[in-house]
């Protein structure tokens, strides 16, 4: 009810509001037309969930140059197939430099008319510096006869030329799934819309089908068969998986899926004749007759052929178990579709015939089990259950074919949140020698009373004395000063406070007790992880990959025999910022528990992934910075308290003569709180806020900014007077490491397998940077194992270094874990650091310097 109130109310207000019917044409040649709301008519060619699920394309039924234009409104839904003649009201607005029309009312006036031709076109026409390019945006466009001349500019982009000049290509389509060909390699056609992004022009092909190699030979996808009508009643050939077969869906019909999933994914396929036993799982090669039976495109087999078994089943959709009602208007664009909810609860197991209804809080859904399968009772719960939007003469349901499709499983735990304190913690650090003043922050309330702190490692618990306490009520937040007292082992301290009312609180490896700031010594830059796995959402496999947790667990284990006095991490540690609670996948929770394996000091920053907030995420807006908040952040940035509130996440930090400061950096994908936030990297009070702690500094031998990427370019090195910036986000390492001061680096990205690291020297407030260093693609690059094992139990044991990099580690630490012994340990090959007895068995910690390009070993016995 509120949505139709909502759509009323806009065409209430259009209705009432200057509108001008006008062409597509027009609208692209005259930017006075800007912020006005026009009425025009076209062509659709391209529909929704090929470059994004509320984005489709018009283009004026002729064609030609100024004729197309980009449809969109992210809370209005479109339902159109490729020929759609649609009308269209909206406001036109600029978005990056693309004319589009964001929807407030639309209608489709006529279904499968014939798509305006391709304008046939030379590549340097389309060239990011040509100047007719302007006038094919948003254009259906061809380019024909062409050559690779680059396989892999970046971020999915590639050239080809025709012998004019080059063009760009972009796998900006959702569905377009292909290899991109080898340099030097001839291809008949690309068709496809030019778009125009961060800077440059380039063609975004629809479909598989928009890219023919030989133009006698081309081969379909579903999504392609679901779009084009004009396959309607033609012989074609198609591959895809099985995951309905004849057994557990329908007699005599079997459906296919595209690998990735996602609406438009699946077809049906009616054997006929075909003897051929199929299973889930299979891929198959068919050729068959395109048909529609009850508005739903299906395909007469006539040939079929298995190409191989047991693979990976697409990628399935997530809705809510309320959007049933939703889907049913909408069957060519789900049926078959594999469909997966999450916590489930089933309120109805009485429907006869293996039907039940299952809800997850939003509305009830039908569900079919396959007769195998076990009818559960009322009240039983899921983790997941996952099946086939299935439409047939009982209406839509969920037609369930295996057991194993019913997930059983509890709902993960959430895993540490901040709540009490908000400075030191495991991502904001303090590093303390003894006798320093430790000062903490906490929320609490004004009138919490008895503070209690202490540190904890292991089985080492010391007391820490409270020296003051303040509540700061203009800012709501308790000071709390504490002094170091002389410790048993120089380490990385979990952080236990507790005070009246209940009040307690742990912060994981959140304090380094040092014995004194070196003035020789190195720390580590890391920056991009992308946590748990590069692959979004919604591809096929991104559920269950955790490749990049891999990739910084080996960048961990260097770091931790490295042992520089901390680390820099400039942000993009989770890929998408929104995935915490949504389908329980946990983003957060894993990476900061996989923060924890660090044995040294984290200094982390956030990136655009972690607080951008795509737009095509299903959870909303302000998600991926209010879990930022409630893993990393500080909870009085939601509405910070004061009469000049930062909204944003920047601190800094001294050792020695050198000042640290890391900035909160990121772009508002889904301009959530944009008069805050804006469109810049950094807001104003953040620049006011770094100019004033870059002057307290100013006594420092050299300062260090740390941040994930300048994205407008608003940091002025030279005016700041900073020694050295760095940075991420570019996966690439950019700045001279050999230059003069101030150095202005990027470090290439820990994820895809990169896993690098760039070591930083200081010498008495000096900077030398390294070459980025990589772990190695099987963690080799720099390894220690033991001899025997490193269990506790051996009064002798012998740690085998293997070094292949070409740099040294002067302050590598190895922990050798030796039995308790009243006998003075023999140390061969390092230097004894110190012992650790309060647990099972002793920690010997051994200062080694590592060599570079060698083997070496270090040996402690009794």
């Amino acid at each position: 009810m509120v949505r139709r109130s909502l759509i009323f109310f806009i065409f209430l207000i259009t209705t009432l509001t200057a509108q001008i019917s006008t062409d597509i044409y027009t609208v692209q040649q005259d930017q006075s037309y800007i912020d006005k709301i026009v009425t025009v008519t076209g062509i659709v060619t391209v529909s929704q969930n090929i470059y994004h699920s509320n984005k489709i394309f018009l283009e004026d039924s002729k064609g030609g140059v100024y004729s197309g234009i980009a449809i969109f409104n992210e809370k209005t839904e479109v339902n159109v197939q490729l020929g759609d003649e649609v009308k269209v009201t909206g406001k036109v607005i600029d978005n990056h430099g693309m004319t589009e029309i964001q929807i407030q009312k639309f209608s489709i006036i006529s279904r499968n008319n014939p798509l305006p031709p391709a304008e046939v076109v030379k590549t340097s026409e389309l060239a990011t510096n040509s100047s007719t390019a302007e006038s094919y945006k948003g254009v259906l466009v061809k380019v024909i006869n062409v050559g690779v001349i680059n396989d892999n500019l970046g971020y999915g982009e590639w050239l080809v030329d025709d012998g004019s000049g080059g063009c760009r290509i972009d796998d900006g389509g959702k569905f377009v799934f292909y290899n991109v060909e080898n340099k030097g390699t001839k291809i008949s056609s690309i068709t496809g819309i030019l778009k125009y992004n961060y800077g440059n022009f380039k063609i975004v092909p629809r479909f598989r089908s928009d890219i023919v190699k030989d133009e006698k030979n081309k081969v379909f996808n579903i999504y392609n068969i679901h779009q084009d009508n004009s396959l309607l009643g033609k012989n074609i050939s198609l591959s895809g998986v099985v995951t309905g077969d004849s057994e557990n869906f329908k007699s005599g019909e079997i459906i296919i899926s595209e690998p990735n999933g996602g609406p438009l994914s699946a077809i049906p396929l009616y054997l006929n004749k075909i003897t051929d036993k199929v299973n889930i799982g299979d891929k198959i090669q068919i050729q068959g007759k395109v048909h529609k039976e009850k508005g739903l495109t299906k395909i007469d087999v006539n040939n079929l052929e298995i190409i191989s078994s047991g693979n990976q089943l697409p990628g399935a959709i997530f809705p809510k178990t309320g959007d049933f009602t939703k889907i049913k208007y909408k069957p060519e664009l789900y049926n078959g579709v594999l469909c997966k909810f999450f916590n489930v609860k089933v309120t109805n197991n009485s429907l006869g015939n293996g039907k039940i209804l299952i809800d997850d809080g939003s509305g009830e859904c039908p569900v079919r089990l396959n007769s195998a399968i076990d009818i559960p009772e009322p009240e039983t719960r899921f983790l997941s259950i996952t099946g086939i939007i299935n439409f047939n003469n009982d209406g839509i349901e969920l037609q369930i074919c295996n057991a194993s499709d019913i997930n059983k499983n509890s709902i993960p735990a959430v895993g540490d949140t901040l709540t009490v304190i908000q400075r030191p913690i495991l991502n904001v650090p303090e590093i303390v020698k003894v006798g320093d003043i430790l000062n903490i922050e906490c929320t609490a309330s004004p009138k919490a009373s008895s503070w209690k702190v202490e540190l904890r490692l292991g089985k080492i618990q010391i007391p820490l004395k409270v020296k003051k306490t303040q509540y700061d009520h203009q800012n709501q937040i308790w000071n709390i000063a504490t002094k170091i007292p002389k410790v048993p082992v120089f380490d990385l301290y979990d952080l236990v406070i507790s005070a009246s009312d209940e009040i307690s609180d742990r912060a994981r490896n959140a304090v380094k007790v040092i014995s004194n700031y070196k003035d020789d010594y190195y720390f580590v830059h890391i920056t991009d992880p992308h946590l748990p796995t590069h692959m979004f959402w919604y591809e096929t496999g991104s559920f269950a990959d955790s490749s990049e947790m891999v990739d910084l667990r080996e960048v961990i284990n260097d770091i931790n025999i490295i042992n520089p006095e901390f680390v820099l991490l400039t942000g993009d540690l989770i890929n998408e910022g929104e995935l915490e609670d949504f389908q329980f996948r946990r983003y957060y929770s894993r990476s900061k528990r996989l923060l924890g394996e660090f044995e040294v000091p984290v200094f982390l920053t956030s990136g655009n992934h972690d607080l951008g907030g795509w737009s095509s995420t299903p959870p909303p807006d302000g998600t991926a910075r209010h879990l930022w908040w409630k893993f990393f952040g500080w909870k009085r940035l939601y509405n910070p308290p004061g009469e000049n509130p930062i909204y944003s996440q920047n601190y800094s930090f001294d050792y020695g003569p050198v000042h640290y400061v890391g900035l909160e950096a990121y772009k508002n994908y889904d301009k959530w709180k944009s008069d805050i936030y804006g469109k810049n990297s950094f807001t104003s009070r953040q620049i006011e806020w770094l100019k004033s702690d870059l002057i307290k500094a100013s006594q420092s031998i050299s300062q260090v900014l740390f941040y994930h990427y300048d994205f407008k370019e608003e940091l002025n090195l030279e005016e700041l007077g900073v020694e050295m910036t760095l940075w991420g986000h570019t996966h690439r390492d950019a700045g001279d490491v050999n230059g003069k001061t101030p150095f202005n680096i990027s470090t290439k990205s820990v994820c895809d397998g990169n896993r690098a690291y760039r070591l930083v020297r200081v010498s008495n407030g000096i900077l030398t940077p390294s070459e980025t260093i990589s772990a190695g693609q099987n963690g080799n690059n720099l390894n220690v194992k033991f001899q025997p094992a490193n269990d506790g139990t051996h009064s002798s044991v012998t740690a085998m270094i293997e070094n292949s990099i070409n740099e040294q580690f002067e302050h590598s630490i190895i922990r050798f874990n030796m039995p308790k012994s009243r006998k003075k340990a023999k140390v061969i090959g390092g230097e004894l650091e110190q012992i650790d007895n309060s647990g099972k068995y002793s920690i010997y910690y051994v200062k080694v310097k590592i060599n570079s390009k060698s083997s070496q070993t270090v040996q402690v016995s009794f």
